[in-house]
C-alpha cells in the first residue's frame, strides 16, 4: 500500500499527502504539505488508534484524489492568508 500521493498544481505547487502515526500518541494520521510563499503548513488528520482507527485512515487516505488535495490545500493557503471566512 502507498503511503505518500504527490500532486503538482500550477497555481499552488505540490501538495504531499502521506499516512503516519502521530509522535507522541500513536494515533494513525493522514497529513498534508503544502508551502505557501515561503511558510510550510502540515494539517494532519487524527484517528483512533486502534485496527479501525487504522482502516479508517488508509480509507480516507486512499479516498484523496488531485482534485480533494486542490481543495485541502487551497482551504490552507487561504488560511494561511487570513482568508478564514473564505475556507470552505
Amino acid at each position: 500500500m502507498a503511503f505518500a500521493k504527490l500532486f503538482e498544481f500550477d497555481d499552488i505547487g505540490q501538495v504531499l499527502v502521506t499516512t503516519d502515526t502521530h509522535d507522541d500518541s500513536g494515533k494513525p494520521l493522514v497529513a498534508l504539505r503544502c508551502d505557501w510563499k515561503g511558510l510550510t503548513a502540515t494539517p494532519s488528520w487524527q484517528f483512533p488508534d486502534t485496527d479501525d482507527g487504522y482502516d479508517l485512515r488508509d480509507k480516507y487516505f486512499n479516498s484523496i484524489d488531485a482534485e480533494q488535495a486542490h481543495k485541502l490545500a487551497s482551504n490552507v493557503i487561504r488560511l494561511i492568508n487570513g482568508d478564514s471566512e473564505d475556507a470552505r
